[in-house]
């Protein structure tokens, strides 16, 4: 199932993509924010999920090492 996301085009305007197109966009500088559940993203001045110090760690792993530390 194709999943989409609210954005803010670079022109101003407002659209929906598809999730999977979002790197690539952001990568063109062709999107000036999107919308996660947490709220809207500004890149350049939010931390994106590429630029974490352990982007090379799935999410599974993050999610356990998580778990670890609060038990």
């Amino acid at each position: 199932m194709a999943m989409n996301i609210a954005v803010i085009f670079a022109d101003g305007s407002y659209g929906t993509i598809l999730i999977q197109d979002l790197n690539e966009l952001l990568e063109k500088k062709a999107i000036m924010s999107f919308c996660r559940s947490s709220g809207w993203v500004v890149p350049g001045r939010d931390e994106l999920r590429s630029n974490r110090a352990d982007e090379k760690v799935s999410w599974r792993d993050r999610k356990s090492n998580r778990l670890l530390l609060t038990i």
